[in-house]
């Protein structure tokens, strides 16, 4: 009788410590696959999005809701700062591997729209082009800032001291959703694809692989490799990054009720075993807008207006 209670008394014991456990790591039991998850604790109080690490990984550049300016977070020191305010700043802005930030914004009553360069140190803005009106979001190949100009005669223009010869094909998206590619001649190359039928948009370069990825109308990311003559559908999903040295990709994937977002999940594709993996399994919190970190394996993603830091497994 003795023994019973005293396996009884350790069995509820056990429970006890187990169920504090759990309720005192409440982002390890419900994000699987993602350890240490923490709250990026930036002193701004509107709703903030599209966090991307700098490449050194000391700094996170982020917008806020409706991609309206770009704003730098020291992980180091905790400083604060706007880099600009402008209309558009956020979607589509990407670093250059020497701390640069190029971004597509939006000026004036027409909607004209501009690239600029700015520094994350000094916080100078640089002009890259005139006011347009069709114009793609920025590309960067190694210190050059690529983009398309969506007038009579495509074509694309950089800003940087060495123009050409830096890639063999390089990709954008017209704003009817076809995906164009030239040379480093700047030469449009005509090329099927496949799918010449699909809208593309948001189009990301690699920076040590000759490869694109691509998002699509469908709701479908698909990857490109330079010299192919194949789009890779690498299954649904929105706001892909490469990661992991473009071994891998992060991206969403989200539901809806043909109204708003209801749920969304992170998930990682590795690229040389077409593997997706889970990377979070949440009901009630809406994960969106990864960007995993040089490491491999911190991965930065925003909740509810929130950042949140993790490591993956």
């Amino acid at each position: 009788m003795r023994r019973i209670l005293f396996l009884s008394c350790v069995i509820l014991f056990l429970f006890i410590v187990s169920a504090h456990l759990v309720w005192a790591q409440p982002h390890n039991r419900v994000h699987n696959a993602i350890q240490y998850i923490e709250e990026v604790r930036i002193p701004d109080e509107a709703m903030l999005a599209a966090p991307l690490p700098s490449p050194d990984g000391r700094y996170l550049a982020y917008t806020r809701e409706g991609y309206k300016g770009l704003y730098l977070f020291d992980l180091e020191t905790g400083e604060h700062r706007e880099l600009t305010n402008l209309r558009g700043a956020g979607f589509g802005f990407e670093w250059s591997n020497d701390g640069l930030i190029a971004f597509r914004a939006t000026l004036g009553k027409e909607a004209a729209r501009q690239i600029m360069c700015i520094g994350h140190t000094d916080g100078v803005i640089e002009v890259a082009t005139p006011l347009l009106d069709s114009l793609s979001l920025p590309i960067w190949v190694e210190d050059n800032v690529y983009f398309a100009l969506w007038d009579q005669r495509p074509r694309i223009k950089t800003a940087g001291p060495n123009p050409q010869g830096l890639f063999d094909e390089i990709i954008f998206c017209e704003p009817a959703g076809r995906i164009r590619m030239f040379d480093s001649l700047f030469h449009e190359l005509e090329r099927e694809t496949g799918s010449e039928s699909k809208v593309f948009f948001l189009p990301r370069r690699s920076n040590h692989e000759d490869l694109y990825l691509v998002h699509c109308l469908d709701g479908h990311i698909y990857l490109w490799k330079v010299g192919s003559n194949r789009l890779v559908d690498i299954g649904s999903g929105s706001n892909a990054r490469f990661a992991r040295n473009d071994k891998a990709i992060v991206f969403e994937r989200t539901q809806d009720d043909g109204h708003r977002i209801i749920a969304s999940d992170l998930f990682l594709y590795e690229i040389a075993t077409q593997t997706t993996i889970r990377l979070t399994d949440t009901k009630d919190t809406i994960e969106r807008t990864p960007a995993m970190a040089g490491d491999g394996q911190t991965i930065f993603f925003e909740v509810d207006g929130t950042i949140m830091r993790g490591v993956v497994r």
